[in-house]
């Protein structure tokens, strides 16, 4: 795997385009067989605009554009037939209010915030979702952090009252998501990783020497990532 560094003070989209035509100048004017991964939708609008201008053509059959989350999106429908619904995030604080109403008879006044309107709630519920998802990506367990109380200094009421009570809220949830047969971005995304080895190893999916897992076909000479690493020293 090639790594290309873009000096920081340097515009990212144009060096990108010029380095790109340089590369690849005898497919001119067709990039179709090319696909870049950016960090974001605006990474692409600017970049097929500045490749145009570059090209000196009047039209141009631009690389295959994804954004991080598209490309994700796109492994996983190649690997997992058929693939499972990805929840919305606004789907997501409608089953975890389910799961806290259900929950909330045998735990008051504990998760009051329950009984609050639903637009209301999604506040709360947005940063349960993202505790929630840190430590899933981690592979750290509550109960973990349970067993480390004395290392984490969390105040003896945090632990004995509130950790068992998002413990039981994290296994009703996942068990609400197994029982509607859909799953949210972060077990698709620790579903490819662990499809993928992708944790323990460096996968390079352009390259044709490497056993890529069945169903996985990539219909691109070059694939690039572009954008995701910003080096904060200029090494001479």
């Amino acid at each position: 795997m090639d790594v290309k560094i873009i000096p920081i003070d340097t515009p990212f989209l144009p060096f990108l385009v010029k380095w790109l035509l340089k590369k690849h100048l005898k497919l001119l004017p067709d990039f179709s067989n090319i696909c870049i991964v950016f960090p974001s939708q605006r990474n692409k609008y600017w970049f097929r605009r500045y490749l145009l201008d570059a090209s000196n053509k009047k039209g141009i059959v631009p690389p295959i554009l994804f954004t991080i989350e598209e490309f994700k999106q796109f492994i996983y429908e190649k690997l997992e037939n058929p693939p499972k619904y990805i929840l919305k995030d606004i789907e997501r604080n409608l089953i975890l209010k389910i799961v806290v109403n259900k929950m909330r008879k045998n735990y008051k006044p504990s998760i009051s915030f329950a009984e609050l309107s639903f637009i209301r709630f999604i506040a709360i519920g947005q940063k349960l979702l993202k505790f929630l998802d840190e430590l899933e990506q981690e592979d750290i367990s509550i109960k973990n952090l349970v067993e480390k109380k004395e290392l984490l200094h969390f105040p003896p009421k945090y632990i004995d009252e509130e950790l068992p009570i998002l413990e039981k809220i994290k296994e009703n949830y996942d068990k609400m998501l197994a029982q509607k047969g859909v799953i949210d971005k972060i077990k698709r995304d620790i579903w490819i990783n662990e499809t993928l080895d992708c944790r323990d190893r460096s996968l390079d999916l352009s390259d044709d020497k490497v056993d890529r897992p069945e169903g996985l076909s990539l219909q691109y000479s070059q694939l690039y990532f572009a954008g995701f690493i910003i080096p904060t020293k200029i090494e001479s």
